[in-house]
């Protein structure tokens, strides 16, 4: 088995400079040659390919979404699966990311990384590597993550600490049974991912929203309310809906995401979301993670459709990132 690893950065092959971590693009190439390649005996054939310049995953934007697609999609004949190693900050979002675009891939993908630089004692990166090596020989096809013990379905994961080796976890299994992706001709269109003007609004006690009348002069295409508990949006706020209403019209999309981590959006259930729920062009989040719901919106704009088949497929279940709800 031939396995390709594209190293992007992250943690893992940083060193301290000026007492801050920075990428060493000389570092960890050596390390992986020199521990794991040959001291390890039950890991496939693997060639290391490196990103220049290695990126701080805080800088993670779909240009670097789209040269890895194009990586993969170059050296599909010659590898029988991909590692992609990656900062953890943003790993989940380039997890879901290539989950939409790769989900005919019949070939796995991991991503994988560390909370510390593998020449720490810790070494949470080197037992994420070397683990992500073994797994992937008994995988078909698929997008994971890979993080301390756990293979996690890309889609479905998100970072919830910044100090544990643990760092990862998935908030909502996929519980539903028979739940089958739905699939669209359409989905061969997609070439590479394109930009989309997202607005994302939090919600909070007391929150002052006179700020928000400026965001109709920059015409959004997608805002996202992050909301209370089942998907509750004050109805206290008359310039919230006023606003809300008038970007509605142009087609602005809207999406509910509930701050809750686990659970889903349900905003029928208490009558304070009645206001925001007669707003056209409003759209549940279901039981997404905010990761999932933000590559989605990259993903779904780029296949170049209309607001209707946006609507109609962000609703779907296109690769087992939410359930129906």
């Amino acid at each position: 088995m031939n396995i390709l690893i594209i190293y992007s950065g992250g943690t893992i092959g940083m060193k301290k400079k000026n007492n801050k971590l920075v990428p060493d693009s000389r570092y960890l190439k050596k390390y992986i040659q020199k521990n794991i390649e040959l001291k390890e005996k039950n890991i496939p054939y693997f060639r290391i390919l490196q990103i220049n310049p290695l990126i701080d995953s805080s800088n993670i934007n779909i240009c670097h979404w789209n040269n890895f697609i194009k990586i993969i999609k170059k050296n599909k004949i010659y590898y029988d699966g991909f590692i992609i190693i990656h900062g953890t900050d943003t790993l989940s979002f380039s997890a879901s990311a290539l989950s939409y675009v790769f989900y005919y891939f019949k070939k796995p993908i991991i991503l994988t990384g560390s909370q510390f630089p593998i020449s720490k004692t810790y070494k949470d990166g080197h037992k994420n590597l070397l683990e992500s090596l073994k797994i992937i020989m008994k995988i078909k096809k698929g997008c994971y993550i890979y993080f301390h013990k756990k293979l996690l379905q890309g889609n479905r994961s998100t970072k919830y600490s910044n100090i544990s080796n643990d760092a990862f976890f998935v908030p909502n299994p996929i519980f539903q049974k028979g739940l089958k992706p739905f699939r669209d001709i359409v989905f061969s269109k997609f070439k590479k991912f394109k930009n989309v003007n997202i607005i994302v609004i939090t919600f909070f006690p007391n929150i002052d929203l006179r700020w928000i009348r400026y965001i109709f002069c920059i015409k959004p295409q997608v805002i996202i309310l992050r909301t209370f508990g089942s998907g509750n949006v004050p109805n206290n706020i008359p310039i919230l809906y006023s606003l809300l209403k008038k970007c509605a019209a142009y087609g602005c999309l809207i999406i509910n995401i509930s701050q809750c981590q686990h659970g889903y959006v349900n905003s029928k259930k208490y009558a304070v979301s009645d206001k925001i729920n007669n707003i056209t062009n409003i759209i549940s989040a279901g039981d997404m993670t905010f990761e999932a719901v933000i590559t989605k919106i990259f993903y779904l704009f780029s296949l170049q459709i209309n607001k209707d088949k946006i609507i109609k497929l962000f609703k779907k279940n296109l690769c087992g990132e939410r359930s129906y709800y």
